[in-house]
């Protein structure tokens, strides 16, 4: 993502996707607007899966190149557990990772959109292990956010065939979430992109849909995620960093359609 931000514009929301992600950011830093005191984050960080909302604010230019890792596949580039992180993001020189730390600079070192995605996807070829990743909890994560959120926990752990404490523990350990909150979250993103995909049906209608028992089992769930109503968050106009979000995850979708293994 590149561009520059709108003087005097208002922090965008982000909502969660269930995705753990490395950033590079290579022009001004962006702002993380927790408190009345926004911080200012790293310009190489691991960002966590949230379970709520984000307010992030651009402070100038913009230029960001960032590494979506699927639930459950944050193992094969970061050993430390993501549940202990401690905080939504964290630089990644605090972190026992294996991206080489001069892929920020080749980075910025190479022009716009020639060459920076196949200059990540070199590297983590070259640095990734696939083997630390728990293949039980990929499978897990791809069932959870086929079925968008609406396919019943106990399901999926009697399928894996193991104790809810011990799918909560893995969840937490490789995705930085727990189950429940994993469907939550795919649940109203599946919402979210009905929308942004101009259905034509009202987000009243859609999220009935998505299975949501009535209206107001919706506006308190979503609000609980968003931090606004859904009235009010589907009244605005999209901003660019939460579109860059919700479109990213359609072509994860068409291939979770594809994945028909069980969980070995």
């Amino acid at each position: 993502m590149s561009g520059a931000s709108a003087p005097g514009a208002d922090p965008e929301r982000i909502l969660p996707d269930g995705c753990v992600e490395i950033v590079f950011n290579l022009a001004d830093r962006f702002r993380h607007i927790r408190t009345s005191t926004p911080a200012t984050q790293p310009r190489e960080m691991l960002v966590a899966a949230i379970p709520e909302h984000m307010l992030i604010k651009a402070t100038g230019s913009i230029d960001v190149v960032g590494i979506r890792l699927r639930p459950g596949g944050a193992p094969a580039l970061v050993s430390d557990a993501i549940s202990d992180m401690g905080d939504v993001t964290a630089p990644l020189n605090d972190l026992d990772h294996r991206l080489p730390r001069f892929l920020a600079e080749r980075l910025a070192a190479t022009p716009k959109h020639q060459g920076r995605y196949h200059l990540v996807i070199d590297a983590l070829r070259r640095v990734a292990l696939p083997e630390r990743v728990d293949a039980r909890v990929m499978w897990a994560a791809r069932r959870i956010r086929h079925a968008r959120g609406q396919l019943p926990i106990d399901t999926v752990r009697r399928e894996m065939g193991i104790s809810t404490r011990t799918l909560e523990r893995l969840f937490q350990r490789d995705v930085g979430l727990g189950p429940k909150k994993l469907s939550r979250v795919h649940r109203i993103q599946s919402v979210v992109r009905a929308v942004g995909a101009g259905q034509g049906d009202p987000w009243r209608r859609l999220a009935l849909r998505a299975g949501y028992f009535d209206e107001s089992h919706f506006v308190r769930d979503f609000q609980s995620v968003a931090g606004v109503a859904p009235g009010k968050f589907f009244g605005q106009a999209p901003n660019a960093m939460s579109t860059a979000f919700t479109a990213g995850a359609d072509g994860l979708d068409d291939y979770l359609q594809d994945q028909t293994a069980g969980p070995t």
